[in-house]
């Protein structure tokens, strides 16, 4: 019984992941896009409790309504990272000049890539299979 409440809880926290990246993809739909200048651009640091896993690291800065700002976020999600070599590639391949996403009421919030909406399903997957287990747990 215990076994099975801890795998619910494990996927209703998946649940919950996924439908807290939802509700932030959806929340800068109405964001704008003008170009940046990539200034620098690299591998950062680990992701904390990942030891292979790291942050993307573009520093890069863009105008509004002739306001300069300067940021590093490079996806929407901060904490969103992969392999060393995945994470070299992808800044690489970021064009200079970049679009930016900011958000039009607070122009110093920006990103340059949205989360792919892969994760979400990934979560919901983790999230089912923990609930079926659980469910299995508790019938034995």
């Amino acid at each position: 019984m215990l076994l099975a409440l801890l795998y619910w809880f494990f996927a209703g926290l998946a649940w919950w992941m996924a439908l807290h990246v939802l509700r932030e993809i959806r929340s800068t739909q109405h964001w704008q896009t003008v170009m940046g200048t990539i200034l620098e651009r690299g591998v950062g640091v680990r992701m904390k409790g990942v030891a292979f896993s790291f942050l993307p690291y573009v520093k890069y800065s863009y105008s509004v309504t002739g306001k300069d700002y300067i940021n590093d976020q490079v996806y929407l999600h901060k904490q969103t990272g992969s392999l060393d070599w995945q994470v070299r590639r992808l800044v690489n391949s970021l064009p200079n000049p970049v679009p930016v996403h900011y958000d039009p009421e607070h122009p110093e919030r920006s990103y340059l890539i949205k989360n792919p909406m892969s994760i979400i399903w990934i979560l919901v997957t983790v999230g089912a299979l923990a609930f079926f287990v659980g469910f299995v747990e508790l019938l034995q």
